[in-house]
């Protein structure tokens, strides 16, 4: 299937001698870095499970907004060996980098006593990585130390599905954006608890969120803000509202507060819930939060995420959840179009 695209010009396998960007379809260029040709004769047991992951795709998606390189579950040999010595930089790097094999450290070293094979990751020098892994998973994915050295080496943040669920990766006026995706909306949606089928939809709990920035000096709300939309500069307030209906007895609201820091921020990446015994966040502010609001400070340049839930504190069901994204300050520009991002 890859030789009939790629006779059709659909994914294109570049050389070191590559020096021009060809035009792609429907405005996307999609290089086949790999597996090499000559692979398969190199491996002493073609079944092993080395010898699958050394034989996988390695793709680098372009368009004139993005880069993003899906390596599968590729291995440190196949990027020392094959990868780096044949490509220049040019066709390696990416705005967005899909973490190898759920965040393995096999990507960076062999076996866990090695040393790290950082080449690879600072070729790519990603501003965003993304762990695709399952939570609770038998492999304990991602390694440690594999994590580790994501953090190091990527410019922006780096998401995991099994702590934020599913991710949306948006790319608009040379900036790209990681959102909640509408699949993890669906998601919780499937989890809302409902003892009876023939329950009505209009009875059902729901929760929803609203928010303000506040001004600091007056200590009143200075304008509304709309999730995923609003830009508020850093060291401001925001208060969050949750609205609920059809609220039952004895559930509760359960709030969570997730910081994706960027640029000189990048070191924050963080998540952390609501202390119901804090009484007011900032005594600058003179606010004591009731169960429905929450006052938070926007401390770093990034993205900021409120999720508020609605829970039974019995079952543990969740009955409703709602999110709420800002952007906090205003990062420097990182994309440029065609080309992708300047390297630092």
């Amino acid at each position: 299937m890859i030789e009939e695209y790629e006779a059709k010009g659909k994914v294109k396998k570049p050389t070191a001698a590559s020096g021009k960007w060809r035009e792609g379809f429907h405005g996307v260029d999609v290089y086949c870095l790999g597996p090499s040709g000559h692979l398969n004769a190199a491996d002493d047991d073609d079944t092993s499970r080395e010898a699958i992951h050394n034989r996988c795709l390695i793709l680098r998606i372009i368009t004139d907004e993005i880069s993003v390189l899906l390596p599968g579950d590729s291995a440190v040999n196949q990027w020392r060996d094959r990868i780096l010595p044949n490509y220049a930089d040019e066709l390696l790097e990416a705005d967005v980098l899909l973490a190898s094999h759920h965040g393995s450290r096999t990507f960076f070293k062999k076996e866990k006593d090695n040393d790290p094979y950082e080449d690879a990751i600072e070729a790519v020098a990603p501003n965003y990585t993304l762990i695709s892994v399952g939570e609770d998973n038998d492999y304990d994915h991602p390694h440690e130390d594999a994590l580790r050295l994501y953090r190091e080496h990527t410019g922006g943040g780096v998401a995991q599905t099994k702590v934020e669920g599913s991710i949306l990766v948006k790319a608009e006026d040379g900036e790209v954006a990681l959102e909640r995706s509408p699949v993890e909306a669906q998601i919780e949606e499937g989890k809302v608890a409902t003892k009876s089928a023939s329950v009505a939809i209009a009875t059902l709990p729901s929760v929803s969120l609203s928010a303000v920035q506040f001004n600091k000096d007056t200590k009143r709300p200075m304008r509304p803000l709309r999730s995923g939309s609003s830009k508020v500069p850093k060291d401001e307030y925001i208060l969050f509202s949750a609205d609920v209906r059809n609220r039952p007895a004895g559930s509760r609201l359960e709030w969570e507060v997730k910081n994706w820091g960027v640029d000189g921020d990048n070191h924050h990446s963080e998540r952390y819930g609501k202390d119901e015994h804090a009484g007011s966040y900032d005594l600058s502010m003179r606010r004591t939060d009731g169960d429905s609001e929450w006052t938070r400070r926007t401390a770093y340049t990034g993205r900021h995420e409120c999720i508020v839930r609605l829970v039974d504190p019995i079952s543990r069901h969740v009955l409703g959840v709602e999110r709420f994204v800002v952007q906090v300050g205003r990062p420097r520009p990182r994309y440029q179009r065609r080309m992708g991002r300047k390297r630092r």
